[in-house]
């Protein structure tokens, strides 16, 4: 039977040609569990456009609370939030103002296990033996010292990264962000401070293919 949870939308970010949407509860007995809606299809469990539409082309944005309707938990996946959309419309019910970030705060020891790195990353993956059971894959933070860093990683690829400490530990993860990507994407290489950042939303990605199978620390969105 389906059931219903409205959510503070606190990442809104890119995501196999579609969207990956994750908010925390925002009343109620379960009021800041975070919640990642997916896909109703098996292995695209990316949110498409029509269904984070309100109607009259009004869609899901970061800070919106969201009432969302639910068929169930996703199964096999170590991304323990991630819950499949029943595929009703969802509403709009409401929205917190920027300055209000602060309530939604984390605030854990580390960003997961550190010490694992790609080659242009810092404490950026998680080694797939960490991924063998359902976890927590979200968080919202206060960093330190954020910046942006532009640049080509992989064959030449332009990638947009955000560096910041937590806890006295560095990071360097790419930026999934869309307002991030389309503000920074296009300057000329280099390193550019991030100012007046109330909050960051971190994700685990899903896993790499089979013969990889790490996940990647993602920067969902910047507040």
């Amino acid at each position: 039977m389906p059931y219903q949870y409205d959510i503070v939308c606190l990442a809104n970010s890119w995501k196999h040609g579609g969207r990956c949407i994750a908010g925390k509860v925002y009343s109620g007995p379960y009021a800041g569990r975070w919640i990642r809606p997916v896909g109703r299809t098996a292995g695209q469990r990316q949110i498409q456009f029509p269904e984070m539409d309100y109607g009259q082309g009004q869609y899901a944005s970061v800070r919106d609370i969201i009432r969302i309707e639910f068929s169930g938990r996703e199964q096999g996946t170590f991304q323990g939030e991630n819950m499949i959309i029943s595929g009703a419309r969802w509403t709009k019910v409401g929205e917190i103002q920027n300055s209000e970030i602060g309530n939604w705060l984390d605030q854990p020891d580390t960003l997961w296990e550190n010490g694992s790195r790609s080659h242009y990353g810092l404490n950026d993956k998680i080694d797939r033996t960490m991924l063998q059971e359902p976890r927590t894959s979200l968080c919202l933070i206060n960093p330190q010292n954020p910046r942006v860093r532009v640049g080509p990683e992989h064959n030449g690829d332009i990638k947009v990264r955000v560096l910041f400490e937590y806890n006295g530990v560095e990071h360097a993860l790419t930026a999934t962000d869309a307002q991030i990507q389309a503000e920074y994407r296009g300057r000329n290489h280099g390193t550019y401070e991030l100012t007046n950042v109330r909050g960051m939303t971190i994700s685990l990605g899903e896993r790499l293919p089979a013969e990889i199978g790490d996940s990647y620390k993602l920067v969902a969105h910047v507040f």
